[in-house]
């Protein structure tokens, strides 16, 4: 009673006769009538999954080929439409000859469970979305800066144009020119706005080979100007025979730009010595398969008892800050197989290493 009020069903699976017996849980879980019965496997395969029911059987052949416990999880599919996740776990049992005679196990309702992460994952990307917009909120000023740019560019150089254009002849070549000058500033204000949109945008992660430092100078852009509003240098030391990162490109890119701000904020109070943001990257010289990049500040430093916690969300020091910005970073890198720590440099301020795998190194 207790097994069958806790979704756990239990069976035996004869091998050589192909019948599971089964509980009254188990029929439940299947759909079957609640008396208990003895069924073949067959009856039960077509209620299985599509997309998971080869790999059932096959792992099931295995197991029984070899002598290993049975444990897979997978969806079922009732004759009126109802669906439940549940986790078969079974051990082999073989005869006075060693040939396998019968499996014995449990199948549990997992339904809830499967429910509590996808509820967890999708409040995780609301978060992670949240924590975009608030970046770029910051990134405001700088971000018209960026467009404004480009469009003051495309104003000058159309006067040009009608300039020459107005002259009795007109010069052409000169039109050409700064008509080629309109289009170029057009494009620069393009990639801009779709950088922008990107990092806005709630889309699925998307894993890809790009490459990383085209990819932070890309972040460096969109922050320059509230690094010089800050009255803050940059020192960058990028490797030029680094191979292609695999991942998500927006995600990493947020990565980079949350540590560029964090380190900006670092340096807000410091008055006696350079403030200074210094990115670097280089490869691994303990696993060729991973790059690391490197953000450091020149600021306050962080005290142990606060290194401990600034990974923990809505943890922060700052008076205005939500304590999203790191705890978004280590969501990012662990779902890249990558590595994030922060470490005291070595005159002033903090250095946060990441570890970022590349396509030598094939995210599983």
């Amino acid at each position: 009673m207790a097994l069958l009020a806790s979704g756990t069903g239990t069976f035996r699976w004869d091998i050589a006769t192909n019948l599971i017996e089964g509980d009254g849980a188990l029929n439940r879980i299947f759909g079957f009538p609640p008396q208990e019965a003895k069924r073949s496997l067959d009856e039960y395969l077509p209620r299985i999954d599509p997309d998971v029911r080869q790999r059932f059987i096959d792992e099931l052949a295995r197991c029984e080929r070899e002598g290993v416990d049975f444990e897979i999880e997978y969806r079922v599919i009732r004759p009126d439409g109802t669906a439940c996740w549940v986790l078969d776990r079974g051990k082999t049992f073989r005869d006075a000859e060693g040939r396998p005679s019968y499996m014995t196990g449990t199948c549990v309702d997992i339904t809830e469970r499967k429910r509590a992460e996808e509820n967890l994952q999708t409040a995780q990307s609301e978060t992670a979305r949240l924590a975009r917009q608030s970046t770029l909120g910051e990134l405001a000023a700088s971000i018209a800066h960026e467009i404004n740019q480009p469009l003051g560019a495309i104003r000058s150089n159309a006067d040009a144009l009608l300039r020459w254009l107005a002259l009795d002849p007109p010069e052409l070549m000169e039109v050409r020119n700064s008509a080629r000058l309109v289009v170029a500033d057009a494009h620069r204000a393009s990639e801009v706005i779709k950088r922008i949109r990107a990092l806005l945008a709630r889309e699925v992660p998307e894993h890809a080979a790009f490459d990383i430092n085209e990819a932070i100078e890309e972040v460096l852009l969109l922050s320059r100007s509230i690094r010089q509003k800050s009255g803050v240098a940059l020192r960058t030391d990028f490797s030029t025979d680094l191979p292609a990162v695999l991942g998500d490109r927006v995600q990493l890119q947020l990565l980079i730009l949350n540590l560029v701000l964090n380190g900006l904020e670092a340096m807000d109070d410091v008055s006696d010595r350079p403030r200074v943001i210094s990115i670097r990257s280089r490869p691994d010289e303990q696993d060729d398969a991973f790059v690391l990049v490197s953000v450091a500040d020149t600021g306050t430093g962080i005290t142990p008892e606060i290194a401990e916690r600034i990974y923990d969300p809505f943890f922060t020091t700052k008076a205005t800050g939500m304590g999203m910005g790191l705890s978004v970073c280590r969501s990012i890198i662990e779902a890249h197989t990558g590595r994030l720590q922060a470490s005291p440099a070595a005159m002033h301020g903090t250095i946060f290493e990441v570890t970022l795998p590349t396509t030598e190194g094939k995210l599983p």
